[in-house]
């Protein structure tokens, strides 16, 4: 009998990824002055009680007008609709940084509702005459 020979199968060889560098240099962006004055006003309207969950929410609000900074220059530089390639296929398409611009303002109209309703303390009207009269009206 013959003997078959086998080849031997060579060790996986690491299969590198080439990562494509994000179309947006990544620098420092800080709030506008304008924001950060408007949010501090609205923070100075924060009860004692209250002002932790605004400091987390301050904080978050921050971050998130960053991101929309961001994003947004890339849009306003290259639109909301690009072309996307795929083998031979090709289309045009909502870019994907005007989807996330979308999500970010969604998220930061959340947060800013949610720090202005700290600032709003509950009003009770004990001595409304008008309550009174409506209630002691004889129908």
């Amino acid at each position: 009998m013959k003997e078959k020979k086998t080849k031997e199968i060579p060790k996986e060889k690491k299969k590198s990824k080439i990562v494509k560098k994000s179309t947006i240099k990544k620098k420092k962006v800080s709030p506008t002055n304008n924001e950060l004055i408007e949010l501090s006003e609205i923070m100075e309207k924060v009860p004692d009680d209250k002002k932790s969950e605004a400091k987390m929410l301050e904080k978050e609000l921050k971050f998130i007008i960053t991101q929309i900074t961001l994003v947004k220059k890339y849009i306003e530089k290259n639109g909301t609709v690009e072309e996307f390639k795929q083998g031979k296929q090709s289309f045009l398409r909502e870019s994907p940084y005007y989807k996330s611009y979308l999500g970010y303002m969604k998220t930061y109209d959340t947060l800013f509702k949610s720090l202005i309703a700290l600032t709003k303390t509950v009003v009770t009207n004990d001595g409304d005459s008008f309550d009174d009269f409506v209630a002691n009206r004889d129908d």
